[in-house]
């Protein structure tokens, strides 16, 4: 038995680990009723109320992210290990559509905890 169990381990070669990091988003909170999509490297990966929260998995590395706006969005590069905090915000005058901040871990992360209480 162990030998079966140690030839299938030898023949089935290493064992890839995909390494991931969380991208934390959050709203600001002033949306009304409108969700907001959002979108990593040009893939829709979900929508965000004003005072909802949503976590995503990136690979490390260099990912674009912006919302309803395709002019203006953030080059993440998302380090192994580091969690990253962006702040949606909703913006215009006419036509509404979000926009998205890249914001420094602490003040992200304290928004971020407080945002997800009063979810």
């Amino acid at each position: 038995m162990r030998l079966i169990l140690f030839l299938s381990l030898f023949l089935a070669g290493p064992q890839q680990v995909v390494v991931t990091t969380t991208v934390h988003f959050y709203g600001d909170g002033y949306f009304g009723a409108r969700h907001v999509p959002i979108y990593i490297d040009e893939k829709g990966v979900g929508k965000i109320h004003g005072k909802e929260t949503l976590d995503v998995q990136v690979t490390p590395g260099k990912h674009q992210i912006r919302s309803g706006d395709k002019k203006s969005g953030i080059i993440l590069d998302a380090k192994e290990g580091a969690d990253s905090y962006v702040k949606v915000t909703l913006a215009g005058s006419f036509i509404l559509h979000g926009q998205v901040t890249l914001m420094d871990p602490s003040q992200g992360e304290y928004e971020y905890q407080a945002r997800k209480k009063n979810q």
